[in-house]
C-alpha cells in the first residue's frame, strides 16, 4: 500500500468530522458482488443483537473492515465515535471519531450518503486524465471517491489525500459504478455521435474536431459548439 503524501497507518489518519445528526432510522445496504468474504461472523451478529445496536438511534454507520473487524459508527454531541469488534465478538477498543473506510472494506449499513467535496472532485479530474480507463466508483454510505485500475485501486479521502493499494479488489455493487472502463472510448474519432452532460443535463452530440494530442473534443448539439475532456463521455452513441 502506498500512502500520499506521507507513511501512516490507517488508525492516524485524521477525518474532518461533520456536525451530529440524529438517525430516525437505518437502511439495509444490499452490496453482492465481492462481498461474500466480508460478511459478519455469527459471534459479531449475536454482539450487535445482545447490544441492540441496530435499535440505536445514533447509529450513523456499521462497516465490515477487510482484516475481518467489524465497527459500529455512532454520532454523538462532539461529533462520532467507533466501537470495534474483533472477528470473535469482543469490543477491543473506542475510538472518538471515524475510522478510515478502506475500499476492501464493506459498508453494511449507513445513515446517508455521502458526498465529495470539492477538494476531492480537484483531484478526481487529474487523475482521470491519468488514468483515463479508471473505473470510477461512489459507494453509498462512503465519503471517500474510488478509482478502479486492472493493478491497483486509488482512494481519494475528504481530506484530499489520494491512497494507493496494489493488488488488491474493491468492494462495491454495481450500481455504486459512476463510470465504467472506457478502453473503446481511446478509438473516438471525428463524426461520431457521443453520449455526453451539459450542467445536469444529458445530452447527444456530434465529435467536430479532436486536439491536445486526442485529450480534448470539440462537439457539436442544437447548433451549440462545446469543448470537453475525452473522460467527459459516457458513451459511443453512433460511430462515423
Amino acid at each position: 500500500m502506498e500512502l500520499t503524501p506521507v507513511q501512516l497507518t490507517i488508525w492516524d489518519i485524521k477525518v474532518v468530522e461533520k456536525p451530529k445528526t440524529i438517525i430516525n432510522k437505518i437502511t439495509p445496504k444490499e452490496n453482492e458482488k465481492s462481498m461474500k468474504p466480508l460478511e459478519l461472523t455469527e459471534l459479531q451478529q449475536k454482539f450487535l443483537d445482545k447490544n441492540r445496536i441496530m435499535e440505536n438511534e445514533n447509529l450513523y454507520r456499521l462497516i465490515k473492515y477487510c482484516g475481518g473487524g467489524l465497527g459500529i459508527e455512532l454520532a454523538t454531541p462532539g461529533g462520532y465515535k467507533t466501537i470495534y469488534v474483533n472477528k470473535e465478538g469482543k469490543k477491543e477498543f473506542t475510538k472518538d471519531k471515524k475510522l478510515p473506510v478502506l475500499p476492501m472494506d464493506r459498508i453494511l449499513f449507513y445513515r446517508e450518503d455521502l458526498q465529495p467535496n470539492s477538494l476531492q472532485e480537484e483531484k478526481l479530474q487529474k487523475l482521470k486524465t491519468k488514468y483515463f480507463a479508471a473505473k470510477e466508483i461512489s459507494r453509498k454510505g462512503d465519503e471517500n471517491i474510488i478509482l478502479e485500475l486492472q493493478d491497483k485501486v486509488i482512494s481519494i479521502n475528504s481530506i484530499g489525500w489520494v491512497l494507493e493499494f496494489n493488488n488488491v479488489q474493491a468492494a462495491y455493487g454495481d450500481d455504486e459504478v459512476i463510470k465504467e472502463e472506457r478502453q473503446a472510448l481511446q478509438d473516438i474519432k471525428i463524426g461520431d455521435i457521443i453520449e455526453t452532460t451539459c450542467g445536469k443535463e444529458v445530452i447527444a452530440a456530434k465529435v467536430y474536431s479532436v486536439y491536445n494530442f486526442g485529450s480534448t473534443l470539440n462537439i457539436i448539439w442544437d447548433k451549440k459548439h462545446t469543448a470537453i475532456p475525452r473522460f467527459a463521455v459516457k458513451k459511443i452513441i453512433k460511430c462515423a
